[in-house]
């Protein structure tokens, strides 16, 4: 099918998206983490489908990090994923999951003798690579044809408000795409090799926005962080997490290397067993699961 621009001219949609989404050779796999910005971008784009008539196929697909996830995660990505009628695909690690990985990764560089941290951290991030993209991949070769759509947000970080809106997945495209403009890629492409673009749908959505999207508002996240649990799950329609205890500020893993103190704390009530596992590293290993703060040191904040 040759490359088409759209009829609605939307700047959220790049029409050469929007082209490749309509046709039926084509999947959009939504990355969706249990998270308010997943959750946003998911609802939202199950409306531009039924609005533009997109007739690819369309899932839902979760990495699965294991205990190191909050424990009602695997139940409210299901809920999102059923709430919008889209198939979801969990996948994990096969060699083990998060903790796993941090400990071979600590009793391998023991046994080389090497000094330097096993945690991953903000330069050495192979827990989105190992855990999440790797596994996502595996999955996603067996589509000659996909857009992966994920809710990375400019708000969050310098580095995710300097990402590319759109680019080729080039960990599973096929090499011959790789330095070419997309309407080439797309023109050049037969069936007979791998194209896939990373798109980030809300790239530029404000936290209002998001919250809004996801059936409430930025107000009443703030109001339910100070009600007691009870009263605050009560008709949440988001992640637990955010309204538990004091009430995170994001949502990924329970105890994640580039938390705030304010997640942190949050989640040792919550995820005692796992707490105490990650601490008991922390002192067989000496490294500080953050850089000049520990798990420990949390206890009492």
């Amino acid at each position: 099918m040759p490359y088409q621009l759209s009829l609605f001219q939307d700047p959220e949609i790049p029409n050469i998206v929007d082209a490749l989404l309509s046709r039926e050779d084509c999947v959009l796999a939504i990355s969706i983490s249990g998270g308010k910005d997943s959750q946003a971008m998911l609802s939202w784009l199950t409306e531009q489908r039924k609005r533009r008539g997109w007739c690819c196929q369309v899932f839902a697909v979760h990495a699965d990090l294991g205990r190191i996830e909050w424990t009602q995660t695997a139940t409210v990505v299901q809920s999102h994923a059923e709430n919008h009628n889209i198939p979801l695909v969990v996948v994990r690690r096969e060699k083990g999951d998060m903790i796993n990985h941090w400990r071979q990764r600590y009793q391998t560089l023991k046994a080389q003798g090497n000094t330097k941290p096993f945690w991953s951290s903000a330069s050495a991030r192979y827990c989105t690579s190992d855990l999440k993209v790797a596994p996502i991949d595996k999955y996603l070769r067996r589509y000659p044809l996909s857009v992966v759509a994920i809710g990375l947000r400019a708000e969050e970080s310098p580095n995710r408000a300097k990402k590319t809106r759109l680019s080729y997945r080039k960990t599973i495209i096929s090499t011959k795409y790789k330095d070419l403009p997309f309407k080439e890629a797309i023109k050049q492409y037969n069936g007979k090799s791998r194209l896939s673009l990373n798109w980030l749908p809300i790239q530029d959505w404000s936290l209002d926005k998001v919250w809004n999207q996801c059936g409430t508002s930025t107000e009443e996240w703030h109001r339910r962080r100070g009600l007691p649990d009870e009263d605050a799950i009560e008709g949440w329609p988001a992640h637990p997490a955010y309204v538990l205890g004091h009430g995170n500020h994001r949502l990924s893993c329970a105890f994640c290397v580039l938390a705030d103190v304010n997640d942190l704390t949050n989640a040792i009530a919550y995820n005692e067993e796992v707490y105490s596992e990650l601490v008991e590293l922390e002192k067989e290993s000496g490294w500080t699961f953050q850089h000049n703060r520990s798990l420990l040191s949390l206890t009492n904040k």
